[in-house]
């Protein structure tokens, strides 16, 4: 078992951070009922699909979990999946997902395309969204995401959760993607009043580079909303509620921190200009608005942070037992008891 496994199996931070942001957010979404579907990446431990199963919002019938897509890079980790759990995904597939999404015309890529839309998306990447030594002037994350809202779109779905996790320490994220973001955020405290009264209300007189300059822990996780914002503007989206937490893992160097974002999201349509101030306002910027929720719920020292170093054995009292039952679960394969030879 690789080490990632491990902590995808053992970690408590990890567990606390699926119970207490993605349940939630997927409970909302299933309204009291189990998830329709949900695609997610999987390591062989496949905790979240058994998390989410526990919680009743993925069905189990015996021997797979239905409407679950699952996507690996690792052609090794399907039989290794199916040995350590219950059952299995309805449909697993093999490949990069960004590139599934926007480069491959395989009848992989076409399978997942076509099971589009999905009510919960889990991206769990544990890397940058656009990397330091990211050449493109698009990274695949970047454009995958950007796919995922133009197939939901288009499979007319009106409310969805997005879970994006990744990596933001400074040096791990390129400084061009970060002047960017401060860019980005200083056009809405141009244009966008709802926004604007947040920020300044939150960070006074700051601009985005000062910001990201000053304070890069509050910089970043609202650079990264800001800019999915937009992406799903594009495609007639808006953020309706947000929540976001930080893992730490600092027990050992390098520390990594890993951004987690859960994001509902839902169809949105342009009112109708009712005034001179809005008529012609960049449409953009309509659907950006709740951005200003997420500045008022998670500026400053409201950003939950769960590190290794502080949180860790606290939260394995809490959700240790409970790791290792999910982690205990094996699919019973069975095997026929070998029939006697005729005489």
């Amino acid at each position: 078992m690789s080490s990632l496994d491990e902590l995808m199996e053992q970690c408590p931070l990890k567990q606390e951070i699926r119970g207490s942001v993605w349940a939630r957010m997927a409970a909302r979404i299933a309204g009291g009922d189990s998830l329709v579907n949900y695609l997610t990446l999987y390591s062989p431990p496949m905790m979240d699909i058994k998390h989410f199963e526990r919680e009743g919002l993925l069905t189990y019938d015996g021997e797979k979990y239905a409407g679950v897509v699952a996507v690996t890079y690792n052609p090794k980790h399907y039989s290794e999946a199916l040995r350590r759990s219950k059952g299995r995904p309805e449909l697993m597939l093999h490949g990069d997902i960004n590139q599934l999404l926007t480069a491959q015309r395989s009848s992989v890529a076409k399978q997942l395309q076509q099971a589009f839309p999905f009510q919960v998306i889990n991206l769990d990447n544990q890397n940058a969204l656009f990397p330091e030594q990211e050449a493109r002037p698009l990274s695949e994350h970047l454009a995958a995401i950007n796919e995922i809202a133009r197939l939901q779109q288009l499979g007319r779905i009106g409310d969805f959760a997005l879970f994006v996790t990744t990596l933001i320490n400074r040096g791990a994220v390129a400084d061009s993607f970060l002047s960017e973001l401060a860019t980005r955020v200083d056009e809405n405290l141009e244009q966008n009043p709802e926004f604007t009264r947040s920020f300044r209300e939150a960070y006074g007189d700051a601009t985005g580079e000062l910001l990201l300059r000053n304070r890069y822990q509050d910089f970043a996780p609202l650079g990264l909303v800001k800019l999915f914002s937009a992406v799903l503007a594009l495609h007639s989206f808006e953020i309706d509620e947000s929540a976001a937490c930080v893992l730490s893992r600092d027990a050992r160097p390098p520390e990594q921190w890993l951004l987690h974002l859960a994001l509902r999201v839902k169809a949105s349509t342009l009112p109708r200009a009712r005034d001179l101030r809005s008529l012609g306002r960049p449409r953009q910027f309509y659907f950006e608005r709740r951005v200003a929720d997420f500045i008022e719920r998670h500026a400053g020292q409201k950003l939950p942070w769960l590190r290794e170093s502080a949180d860790g054995a606290r939260l394995q009292q809490v959700h240790g037992a409970y790791l290792a039952e999910l982690a205990s679960q094996r699919i019973d394969l069975g095997i026929p008891e070998p029939k006697p030879r005729a005489t």
